[in-house]
Parts: structure tokens; sequence; C-alpha cells
């Protein structure tokens, strides 16, 4: 027996069953303000009824509205990315929008898919994530797609570029309260494991650790450039150890998964954690409270629909003036967990506390 399918309906048979014009039903999966609230609510009704699906993609190709959101990124994997665009979705799905979502390889890569998106007005709006320092060093006109930064802030004086919405992270705040958990737990000497250069959340962490430590006495502190992977920073760990001859007192690291093969270096080495290095995280992923990482966790997927929030303001809004651009900023909070509690591992050796 043959499965029965729903037959798909045209803008002409939603616009006739609602009782307006099929230039209005467009508006409204557009989500032009200009449509009275009683006529959106009739039209979203019988979409809703008629389990409506509009080709976004052939509107696309007649030069209108596409309906569909452009997201670039750097890289994919589990955890914060995929928590991001998880939030994204999430958002833009109740707007009745789709995703074209693309990874680039390199720096050039990157600029080059922003501008064939661009260009070429596949997407009606994009969202770049974390995009490469590089990219600032291009001209951006306010006047084309709406476009908003996540997990980036674009630095001051960059033509164009004080007119783009940007949701960043409250990297100071946390990364001073993890700072200041460490020293409490009496650590003197941290190294911290930056993780890619090129990624803004990366420099503003580096900087906010390098700052903690110039206006204090009686601390050491290092920073050592790592690929944030698992891989790359158990070797560092061994390399460091190598070189020195001996481990600091806390090893803070740019991301969980950086963590993790510190961790491993560190049980490779039968160097007790926390009572001989403490090892911190940033992300909090899964896995972090299973291993009883202290980390820092970030709401990915509010910093998703944040960023899809201010997308849509501007998207709203008519075209005139030059836009003053939207800052956004998230709260991070501190787990502090069984990886960095010296403290109490020390007390449980029968030893006391650094002081």
């Amino acid at each position: 027996m043959a499965k029965h399918t729903k037959k798909r309906l045209t803008l002409w048979q939603i616009a006739d069953l609602a009782g307006t014009s099929k230039s209005t039903v467009s508006r409204v999966l557009t989500n032009d303000p200009d449509v009275s609230p009683e006529t959106r609510e009739r039209i979203q009704k019988v979409i809703s009824e008629q389990g409506f699906h509009p080709n976004f993609f052939a509107r696309g190709l007649r030069g209108g509205p596409t309906g569909q959101i452009g997201v670039l990124g750097r890289w994919m994997e589990q955890g914060f990315i995929a928590n991001v665009i998880q939030g994204i979705d999430d958002l833009a799905a109740r707007h009745h929008a789709h995703l074209l979502t693309c990874f680039a390889h390199s720096a050039d890569d990157y600029i080059d898919l922003w501008r064939q998106f661009t260009e070429a007005r596949q997407v009606d709006a994009m969202i770049l994530i974390a995009p490469p320092p590089e990219l600032f060093s291009e001209t951006v006109d306010w006047q084309e797609l709406p476009l908003v930064l996540c997990a980036s802030h674009a630095p001051k004086n960059r033509k164009g570029w004080q007119n783009v919405d940007s949701v960043t992270l409250d990297n100071r705040g946390a990364m001073d309260a993890l700072l200041d958990h460490l020293v409490g737990e009496g650590c003197r000497h941290l190294v911290h494991f930056q993780g890619a250069s090129g990624i803004y959340e990366a420099i503003e962490r580096a900087e906010v650790f390098s700052n903690f430590f110039a206006t204090r006495t009686g601390l050491k502190s290092e920073i050592v450039k790592v690929d944030e992977t698992y891989v790359k920073s158990r070797a560092k760990v061994h390399e460091y150890l190598d070189a020195h001859g001996h481990p600091p007192d806390a090893f803070v690291c740019f991301n969980d998964m950086m963590a993790m093969g510190v961790l491993e270096a560190l049980k490779d080495r039968k160097l007790a954690v926390p009572a001989k290095v403490a090892v911190t995280g940033f992300d909090d992923e899964a896995s972090a409270e299973v291993r009883g990482l202290t980390t820092i966790s970030i709401p990915g997927i509010r910093l998703g629909q944040e960023t899809v929030r201010l997308l849509f303001m501007r998207l709203e809004e008519k075209q005139g003036d030059t836009p003053t651009a939207r800052n956004s900023t998230l709260q991070l909070n501190l787990k502090i967990r069984s990886s960095s509690q010296r403290k109490e591992a020390r007390a449980q050796r029968g030893t006391a506390a650094t002081p």
C-alpha cells in the first residue's frame, strides 16, 4: 500500500486559505514587521495547520529573500561549536529560517567564503563564528547583508566593522575568578596553554592571564602556545617537563580538550593531580564533570541564541541611517572540581598546603 503524503501547497493556496494576498504571506515568512499582528497570526495558523514548508532555495533563485542564514565557522567539533550551532538553529527555526553552514580550512578560505556568501546573495544574513583576525583587515559595508559576530569582537578603528553587531563572552571575569581560586589553593607558578593565537577568545584569555600576574608579586606565570587538541597538549606537557625537570603548580588550559591531554600526560609521569599539579579547562564539556575537571562553563546554546536574536533585530529594522552596533556579553560560571582542590588533596594525604 502506497504511503500517503500531504500535497505541497503554494503561497497562492496559503494566501487563499488565510484570506489575504500572496505578497502578505511572503512578508510573514520573512518576518516583515509591517504585517499587522492579526494578519500575521491568521497566516501562521494556516501555515501550522497545513504543515506548509516554503521552498526557500527557489525563492533565492528568483532574486527574493532566501529565508536562509549563512553560518561560517573555522572548525567543527563536539562541544562548544556544536552547542553554539544548536542555539543558532533553535532560534532561527522559530523565525522559519534555515541555516546554510560552512567551515573554513584557513584564514584565506574564511574570507573567500564570506565574500562568496555576500556577493552572491545566497543568504539573507550572515553569522561569523570566531573569525580569524585577518578578516578585520577587509573593509565591510554596513549596507551589505546584515552581519553578526559570534564569540568575537572587531578591533577598534577597523573600517566598517564598528557598525557590526557582536556577541562575546566575559572572559575577563571568568579568568580572574579561576586564577583567584588557584592562587587561593596555594598555586604560585602557573602555566597557561593558550591555544591557537588566531582565535579571539584565545587572545583575550591570554591577555587576562598576563594582566592578572602583572599586578601581583610572589607569583610566576608562563604562556605557552599549543594547538588546541588532546594529542598536542599531552605532548606539550612531556616537552615542558623534559625541559624544566619539574612541573608548575597549575596548568591553565584554553579548553577542556587540552586539559584532558594534560591530565593524561601527568598520569604518564605519575604526578598526582591536584596534590602535585592542578589542572583547569574552559568549556565544561560532559567529560569535564566525569574527570572532576575544574573549568569555566560556557553557555554555548545561549551564545547561539543571542547571536540570532541580534541578527533578527537588525533584519527587522528599516534600511536607512548607519546602524549603531549592538554588543552583548554573556556571563560565565566557574565550576570548581577536584582537579584544582590542592588544599583538600594535601590534607587527605596528611601534608600541609603550601602557604
